[in-house]
């Protein structure tokens, strides 16, 4: 039913007004799930017991070419989990600023997602907020961007803090434009991803990834 009822209100924003948010954490025990190796032997691969400090990311997507070439307008990072104060500072001073009025965020239902002040930020900015369904990833388009992102960072296999950092933005800077939803159907998202090894790495030490 709450499904139901989240595709009939997002199918009435146009596709260029929705901007979604999420969380995601990337380990320094990241590994590739496949490999090949010559004459038939076992691939192996050196991985760590634990994944260091965890590293969280919050970033937003919409659709290539508002306001960004690959969909992934804005990309924070820190160490430790995202919590109220820290979510508001990635609306106030680095989402917000970049989108027009009328743009829809759509989020999940973490607990610091929600309060007064959240939608006090966002409706001065001129945008509203649309939360999606429990337990609803598959609705997030963000979800396929991160998995673009870890699958690239797993085959760099950053095994300390910098390479960490360093692959990270160098997954945004190769996060292709087909990371977006499929055709005109804004309730169901699809990616079709793709490598550009033209694209240069573009890294950087404050919070954003720009």
């Amino acid at each position: 039913m709450k499904r139901a009822a989240y595709r009939v209100q997002v199918a009435e924003v146009a596709p260029d007004k929705l901007v979604f948010l999420d969380e995601c954490s990337v380990g320094l025990n990241l590994f590739r799930l496949y490999g090949w190796v010559m004459g038939g032997g076992r691939c192996t691969e050196d991985v760590p017991f634990t994944r260091g400090t965890h590293l969280s990311l919050l970033g937003a997507f919409s659709l290539p070419g508002s306001g960004s070439a690959n969909g992934l307008r804005v990309l924070w990072h820190k160490s430790g989990a995202w919590n109220r104060a820290s979510f508001e500072a990635f609306l106030q001073d680095g989402l917000l600023p970049l989108l027009e009025p009328g743009s829809v965020l759509v989020l999940d239902n973490a607990r610091f997602h929600h309060g007064p002040s959240i939608t006090a930020l966002v409706e001065a900015a001129g945008c509203s907020l649309l939360y999606l369904p429990p337990e609803s990833p598959d609705l997030n388009p963000i979800e396929l961007v991160w998995s673009w992102i870890k699958n690239l960072i797993r085959t760099l296999a950053p095994r300390d803090e910098e390479q960490r950092l360093q692959s990270v933005a160098l997954a945004h800077s190769l996060l292709p434009p087909t990371a977006a939803p499929n055709g005109s159907n804004t309730a169901e998202y699809r990616c079709r991803i793709s490598y550009n090894s033209d694209r240069k790495c573009v890294t950087t030490s404050a919070s954003p990834f720009v």
